[in-house]
């Protein structure tokens, strides 16, 4: 009797080979819409730092072929670029900071 009883409380094994079942929780609606809301302000925030890059990295380019009227409206265009930036939120201030001073620095090296 205590076999039986024993034979009754074991769970049916998988079948061999196969992965087991994980227990997954159901998510509450406001977990999925945080998640929904996290994904969209990530493809948005993606969007902005890709500009960025591009925006800075044509700054150094400018910086590089030292004309001083391209450094120029590079260097007003970037700073533009990080302030805004920092201010939405995408990067932090003073990581905005630091870079416009490293880029002031490197244009006034010319």
């Amino acid at each position: 009797m205590a076999e039986e009883k024993k034979k009754k409380a074991a769970a049916p094994a998988a079948p061999a080979g196969a992965p087991a079942k994980p227990k997954v929780k159901k998510r509450k609606p406001s977990i999925l819409k945080r998640i929904r809301q996290e994904k969209r302000k990530r493809e948005h925030n993606s969007g902005i730092k890709k500009n960025l890059k591009a925006t800075l990295k044509n700054t150094e380019l400018a910086i590089a072929s030292k004309d001083k009227q391209k450094i120029k409206e590079a260097l007003s265009l970037a700073f533009s670029t990080l302030d805004k930036t920092a201010r939405s939120g995408v990067i932090h201030k003073n990581k905005a900071a630091r870079h416009k001073s490293r880029l002031a620095l490197k244009a006034n090296k010319i």
